[in-house]
């Protein structure tokens, strides 16, 4: 913890400096990894989260259809061998969830497939994703468990911990992370940080609170330097862990930013919905053609 606690009091510069030397020793090249956003048993998932749009049925950035196997097809043919990941609204995984996810593994057979479809209670749920033949299985923390009774009143942060325990020990890989803007404090991403250690990620989602109709305007005012700086202290934490970029990024570090976050991180998440404005994600494949990747 005390590493940790180091790593979150360097500078920014000094982060910089290194996440980019780790990126670049440990990485090669930018990855992609789209995301398939049609639901399964429903389109709204029940839960209370009152940082996000879709879950309170407010206002959505697009309207998610149902998924179906010419869907899921078409996804597979434009990732053109990128890895996916199938996103499920729903608080707690169940059989009948998992039957639909069966009668889509043969994507599996095609691509890296993972899920993220909620909490589990049952380790045969990970081990029956594992036999179908899905790659991971993800469940972001959101954020620290100080700040979550405030955020989400359907579930506790402690049964993330137990759905990721279970994913491990069913011998499936792991994906989590956070949303970044909830005021955490450096204790509160120390906190993040040993969860994520602890539970041998090897994936680590950030993503960026964006308001949408109906959800709170502002948590936390961040400035594109506060941002890159605990990127870059992520980058180091986990020198050899996928660190994947994800929602809100282009809103929240600006195209200068986003051109340093890109030689810091190693994976994105390719989806227009993220960002919540077209233009944004049009430019970013500009900048990522110009930086070479």
């Amino acid at each position: 913890m005390e590493e940790i606690r180091e790593i979150l009091s360097m500078s920014l510069a000094e982060a910089v400096e290194q996440a980019k030397r780790i990126r670049q020793e440990n990485f090669n090249g930018m990855r992609r990894l789209h995301l398939v956003n049609g639901y399964l048993l429903g389109p709204s998932c029940r839960a209370d989260c009152i940082f996000c749009g879709w879950n309170r049925n407010i206002s959505p950035c697009e309207l998610r259809p149902k998924l179906d196997n010419l869907t899921l097809r078409s996804i597979l043919d434009a990732a053109q061998g990128a890895s996916i990941e199938l996103i499920n609204n729903t608080i707690r995984i169940n059989m009948k969830l998992l039957r639909e996810l069966e009668t889509f593994s043969w994507a599996c057979l095609e691509a890296k497939v993972g899920v993220s479809i909620g909490l589990g209670r049952d380790r045969k749920y990970f081990e029956a994703l594992r036999s179908m033949g899905y790659s991971y299985y993800v469940n972001d923390l959101e954020t620290s468990p100080r700040i979550f009774p405030s955020l989400v009143t359907t579930h506790r942060w402690e049964e993330k911990l137990t759905s990721m325990r279970l994913c491990r020990e069913a011998g499936l890989s792991l994906h989590s992370g956070f949303i970044m803007g909830f005021g955490e404090t450096d204790e509160d991403l120390a906190v993040i940080f040993k969860t994520l250690k602890e539970h041998q990620v090897e994936g680590v989602v950030v993503n960026f609170y964006t308001h949408v109709n109906g959800t709170p305007r502002e948590f936390c005012l961040m400035t594109p330097e506060d941002v890159l700086r605990r990127l870059a202290q992520l980058r180091i934490a986990f020198p050899s862990t996928s660190l994947i970029l994800g929602g809100g990024r282009s809103r929240w570090l600006g195209e200068a930013y986003l051109k340093e976050a890109f030689q810091i991180v190693d994976t994105l998440y390719a989806r227009s919905f993220l960002n919540h404005q077209t233009p944004y994600w049009l430019r970013e494949s500009e900048i990522l053609a110009s930086m070479g990747f």
